[in-house]
């Protein structure tokens, strides 16, 4: 059953501003792709930044240094009168590899010298020590979920191996990789978008309030990891079918006429323990301009939404939908 959303008023000034600001940004796109040509090579500029990809081998390079940076404070060989400096750098590596507990590993690993090449050598044997040179020990040795394979045997012959061990090869493939990096990713994206949505009472389709410009020069450490996101994402509201690249700079030139101009909210301070609610009053969100607007074409347009969203929705259809909005 679709969504009950109360009728909505939205002003004539509020579709005149929302028009405005989507013809600025789009006139802002036509002139940079017509200053830099190569940017109607999209499919190209594609390519190369998924090229990227190469970093994520990088990042396994830095963090293998971690490793081995783990492997020798669990012998001891760095700060080892000053157990709490140890204690900080196992803390990094812990989040940074998604890893057992290195306090633990410390204990495995000692043991591996003692027990090396014996069947309690639990550490060794999680990469596949002592299979038969076969599948089954292809997949423990490079696959993620390698090491559930042989943890039945793993216990049966060590009775003081803990489950969670079996872990072992599944964590250390994945995180090494994607999770350090990945927690700074989306931690400064999700605190970007919070900051920068709105949520709750404004107007349905009404991209005049959906959001706020975040630019202030404070922020630029959590912008670098979402590039740029809370300055541009009003930007995207309104014309989804532009490029992320050209939207940073689409952002710059049209900021005057989004805030100065048409007053779109820029840099409020909101505490992320309440809602995002944009605590418009009554008067902000239907604007006295010659009367409100809430036509035919206003009513279809919501029920139009309310429709598309029981299924599965398509880019064309986010894009018909803004046009029809504006």
């Amino acid at each position: 059953m679709a969504a009950n959303f109360p009728k909505q008023n939205r002003s004539i000034h509020i579709l005149s501003a929302s028009r405005e600001i989507c013809r600025t940004i789009k006139q802002s796109d036509a002139e940079i792709r017509q200053k830099y040509p190569f940017l109607y090579h999209q499919d190209v500029i594609c390519a190369i930044i998924f090229a990227a990809i190469w970093t994520v081998m990088l990042i396994a390079l830095v963090l293998s240094l971690l490793h081995e940076l783990e492997h020798d404070i669990i012998h001891n060989l760095y700060f080892k009168s000053h157990r709490w400096i140890q204690n900080c750098m196992f803390i990094v590596i812990w989040v940074a590899k998604l890893h057992v507990s290195p306090w633990y590993r410390r204990q495995l690993h000692l043991k591996h010298h003692l027990l090396s090449g014996q069947i309690n050598d639990a550490e060794e044997r999680l990469i596949g020590l002592g299979l038969s040179p076969n599948y089954k020990r292809m997949a423990v040795s490079v696959h993620p979920f390698g090491g559930l394979l042989i943890s039945d045997d793993i216990n049966y012959d060590i009775n003081t191996l803990i489950g969670f061990h079996t872990c072992y090869p599944i964590i250390r493939t994945l995180a090494v990789c994607l999770c350090f990096p990945n927690v700074l990713r989306q931690g400064c994206l999700v605190m970007m978008s919070n900051s920068s949505h709105y949520y709750g009472d404004i107007p349905l389709n009404t991209v005049y309030y959906q959001n706020q410009i975040l630019d202030s020069w404070f922020l630029f450490p959590f912008q670098l990891f979402c590039f740029n996101f809370g300055a541009t994402r009003i930007v995207h509201h309104y014309v989804p079918s532009q490029p992320f690249y050209i939207r940073h700079f689409t952002a710059k030139s049209v900021k005057h006429t989004m805030v100065k101009e048409q007053l779109l909210k820029r840099n409020i301070k909101r505490r992320h323990t309440t809602t995002n609610n944009s605590e418009l009053k009554t008067n902000e969100k239907v604007m006295d301009a010659n009367g409100s607007t809430m036509n035919d074409d206003m009513q279809k347009l919501n029920a139009f939404v309310n429709q598309i969203a029981l299924y599965d929705v398509s880019a064309d259809q986010i894009e018909e939908v803004n046009t029809k909005a504006s």
